[in-house]
């Protein structure tokens, strides 16, 4: 497992309070760490969603763990400045680019098929900090991808949701995030095709145990996920799975044919 070397700075969003550091692959990434703000739950999130955005084939920057040993906690401003706790880390590959919900940006964005997927990925794991959030629409300098970035706050509840609060947001019509808001507004302008969102259907409906299963192995014990907590993540993203055409139908009624979102 990586460690970390050097803190560089804080980055200047997030109220998870990210920041740049460097790890002993000489490589920067960004950085998550349990806080005065989060707990293990949030680096949970990020480590199941971004394990399932690789299984839908949804671009989003590398990641991996590591880990902050106590000596650095102490030593470096930043990490005493937000009372960091040493263990078990979650890392993104630091990659340039700029966020923002801009029109004129997104007509350069050279992955457009892949903006439903992020739309589904939302709803599926009822992630509320995107629509409106410009600093989660993130667009790689040399690629001039749009990547998805920062899975703290889905199961909706983002670090305090548990085992009850999955178990009732597993129901049918679906739970629903707001698609009124502004970067899914821009982007549902750019979909192609009349079922835009049936290719990550598909793609769904192929995950073999196995790989399901994946989704959650080898979670760090100091995030400290209680056994029931656990099995109610892994019984709300099977849910969805098995549901996955009621969540496609409800977001094709909120999108219109050809794209256009329709504003209810």
């Amino acid at each position: 497992m990586l460690h970390i070397d050097t803190v560089i700075k804080q980055m200047k969003v997030g109220y998870t309070k990210p920041s740049l550091v460097e790890c002993n692959d000489q490589r920067q990434y960004v950085m998550k760490c349990q806080n005065d703000v989060i707990s293990g739950k949030t680096l949970f999130n990020e480590l199941i969603g971004g394990r399932l955005l690789h299984l839908l084939q949804i671009p989003t920057p590398a990641f991996t763990l590591g880990r902050i040993y106590p000596q650095l906690t102490t030593d470096s401003p930043v990490l005493w400045s937000m009372r960091a706790k040493p263990g078990t880390v979650f890392l993104s590959s630091y990659t340039r680019g700029v966020s923002m919900i801009n029109p004129i940006l997104f007509k350069d964005i050279t992955n457009r098929e892949d903006l439903p997927g992020i739309v589904l990925f939302d709803q599926m794991t009822l992630n509320q900090d995107r629509g409106g959030n410009r600093g989660n629409w993130f667009v790689a300098q040399k690629s001039m991808e749009l990547l998805a970035i920062d899975n703290s706050n889905i199961f909706r509840l983002a670090d305090i949701w548990d085992s009850h609060t999955l178990h009732a947001d597993m129901r049918i019509p679906p739970e629903r995030i707001d698609f009124s808001q502004p970067g899914y507004q821009t982007i549902g302008t750019y979909f192609e095709g009349k079922h835009p969102f049936w290719k990550y259907g598909r793609l769904v409906k192929k995950v073999t145990d196995e790989e399901f299963t994946n989704l959650f192995v080898n979670i760090p014990l100091d995030w400290n996920i209680s056994a029931d907590d656990f099995a109610a993540a892994q019984q709300f993203i099977k849910f969805q799975f098995e549901h996955i055409d009621d969540i496609i139908n409800e977001l094709e009624s909120d999108f219109k044919k050809g794209g256009r979102h329709n504003a209810r």
